[in-house]
């Protein structure tokens, strides 16, 4: 197989990574190397892991306002990454600092395969 852009999409890292953990052959011809990468999402990711996971607990033992606060904190994670491409057409403004469209097509990828790694685990039990 051949990676290939779709269209004007480009195959994203985690889906490769993905591919190659089931055994899919590819040849890379193309790629875009950052050599001053980093990872400067990662301390908001953590808070937001570390709170669904206390949320969750919390919901689990039926605590007032847990559920509320559970989707909300869900809704601002996922939200984020929707904001990090967005670019009101009727402002004339540039968009901001935060606009990150590349890394808005990572993170859903890094989430779709997040749901084909769920699907390749052992069937949920009934």
């Amino acid at each position: 197989m051949r990676v290939r852009p779709i269209g004007h999409r480009p195959v994203r890292l985690p889906t490769l990574i993905y591919a190659d953990s089931v055994g899919v052959q590819f040849d890379v011809v193309e790629s875009y190397i950052w050599l001053d990468s980093g990872r400067p999402l990662a301390m908001f990711s953590e808070r937001i892991r570390h709170g669904l996971a206390e949320l969750r607990i919390k919901e689990a033992a039926h605590e007032l306002g847990a559920a509320i606060a559970l989707a909300a904190m869900k809704e601002t994670y996922a939200s984020v990454g929707g904001m990090l491409a967005s670019h009101r057409r009727e402002e004339m403004a540039p968009p901001g600092k935060l606009w990150r469209p590349d890394w808005t097509g990572t993170l859903t990828a890094k989430g779709r395969v997040n749901i084909l790694r769920n699907l390749d685990k052992e069937p949920f039990p009934s």
